[in-house]
């Protein structure tokens, strides 16, 4: 395992969008899913007051800087 993420030159995002479709899957699970259908080694978390990212492939987490924005996330259905 490395200590740090080498494929920051794969990030290609600097503005979180304004909103994002629910999901009623566990946030990890989701992007687990996510990694394994793409290929992508990097997400970042959403979830408001949270900043950090994760790279699948070196095991590693860490903070992207320069990213702008909070994303709106609806209620999922299941906490209703």
């Amino acid at each position: 395992m490395t200590e740090v993420c080498t494929h920051l030159d794969q990030v290609a995002l600097s503005e979180l969008p304004a909103s994002v479709d629910g999901c009623d899957d566990s946030p990890n699970r989701h992007a687990t899913a996510h990694h394994h259908a793409t290929s992508h080694p990097i997400i970042r978390s959403i979830e408001l007051g949270e900043d950090w990212s994760w790279c699948y492939v070196d095991e590693v987490a860490f903070l992207l800087d320069g990213i702008r924005g909070t994303t709106r996330i609806p209620p999922s259905p299941l906490s209703i």
